[in-house]
């Protein structure tokens, strides 16, 4: 990292049970902690952006996985309220 992070930038909450891919230099992290936020975190500038989610965003869930192809951020099953998901999102947000 060639930046440091200033006072005011937003930085996620500590979580556990989430997935992250890299995908053109930046980490994409979803969920954990029964989150449903899609983060991004640039490493160059050492910058977190809270991405904006719209049309059939999944529910929070922990436990799951994730895979990149092409464009496209693939969320399959995990944990959602304590009971197990077997459904898979595709996320055209990276």
């Amino acid at each position: 990292m060639n930046q440091q992070m200033t006072k005011g930038d937003f930085v996620p909450s500590g979580r556990q049970g989430h997935t992250s891919i890299a995908y053109n230099g930046q980490l994409w992290i979803f969920g954990g902690n029964d989150s449903n936020q899609l983060i991004k975190f640039d490493p160059i500038l050492a910058k977190f952006e809270l991405i904006q989610s719209y049309g059939d965003v999944p529910h929070g869930r922990n436990h799951h996985s994730a895979t990149q192809l092409d464009h496209y951020m693939y969320i399959l099953g995990g944990d959602v309220r304590k009971k197990t998901c077997i459904c898979l999102f595709a996320s055209s947000s990276i």
